[in-house]
């Protein structure tokens, strides 16, 4: 599993220096109780970019035992009622967590042998 969307969204909210961030696939497994239980203790008042994996949130066994996708989507609703503009949360329909590395580029035999690519690419 990948920490770094994550890691990129806590790094923002916790350090005034950083004034946006962009995550790719957050794993929203340290904060997602207080995400959706109270609504203004995780928040990011700062421009940010989430690009979510569809089969991450959906299937994957890393997000199976709490709520991710909805994790995401609320953190992004409480997110947007601070007011700063530029904020996106996007989901990539038929991708994975896979899709956001560089491995497929550089072994592209195998992730094709794998059924991680198409054939036709």
């Amino acid at each position: 599993m990948s920490f770094g969307g994550m890691t990129a969204l806590e790094a923002a909210y916790q350090l005034p220096e950083i004034k946006y961030a962009i995550a790719l696939d957050p794993y929203f497994r340290p904060r997602w109780e207080e995400v959706l239980k109270d609504s203004n203790r995780f928040t990011l008042n700062k421009p940010y970019f989430i690009m979510n994996s569809e089969l991450w949130h959906d299937n994957s066994c890393f997000t199976k035992d709490f709520p991710s996708w909805k994790a995401v989507c609320k953190f992004h609703k409480d997110s947007k009622k601070t007011g700063a503009s530029w904020r996106f949360n996007t989901k990539l329909k038929n991708s994975d967590h896979i899709n956001f590395m560089d491995l497929p580029m550089l072994f592209p035999l195998y992730f094709k042998h794998d059924g991680l690519i198409p054939k036709d690419c």
